[in-house]
């Protein structure tokens, strides 16, 4: 994923760029971190410039994320990453440590 990363970055294609982090939030799931994955999927709105309310990957994913985090929470951390810079939100895309 992260040669994805690079090369989504190395011509600006933020909406792929977003679609990357879409699989990286998934990621952060999968490994039992709801909150992170929350954030990161909200840095891919921030990155493509609008929320994807018609992604099927996107929709599954913030079903599961408000079940399991509860409204409140999924919102709080969804905010927060729809609210980075632009920068911020490609390093919360890049960072799968």
């Amino acid at each position: 994923m992260r040669g994805a990363v690079e090369r989504a970055l190395s011509v600006k294609d933020m909406p792929v760029l977003a679609t990357i982090g879409v699989a990286a939030a998934a990621v952060w799931a999968a490994r039992g971190e709801p909150a992170r994955a929350a954030r990161v999927l909200g840095a891919t709105e921030q990155l493509r410039g609008l929320p994807a309310v018609h992604h099927p990957d996107v929709i599954a994913l913030t079903a599961r994320l408000r079940a399991e985090l509860g409204e409140a929470a999924f919102g709080k951390e969804y905010a927060e990453g729809s609210g980075l810079t632009r920068e911020q939100a490609v390093s919360q895309v890049r960072d799968l440590d």
